[in-house]
């Protein structure tokens, strides 16, 4: 939420709202994406991939 709005509201004012330290949250900015966090996004893409294959063309009038 904070990264989502910081250019719409000053990022001190969010981190004391959200509980969070200023310095922790510009950590967790510059953090690079964990292993686990990338294994996640591709195996979402296959998933992806596998459930539009499965799906088939998109059919407007339906099959009788």
């Amino acid at each position: 939420m904070i990264k989502t709005n910081e250019n719409q509201h000053p990022v001190g004012m969010m981190c004391r709202l959200m509980a969070v330290s200023r310095s922790g949250y510009y950590d967790w900015r510059h953090r690079p994406i964990s292993d686990r966090r990338q294994a996640d996004l591709v195996l979402a893409i296959e998933v992806k991939r596998v459930f539009d294959d499965e799906k088939g063309p998109t059919r407007l009038i339906p099959d009788h």
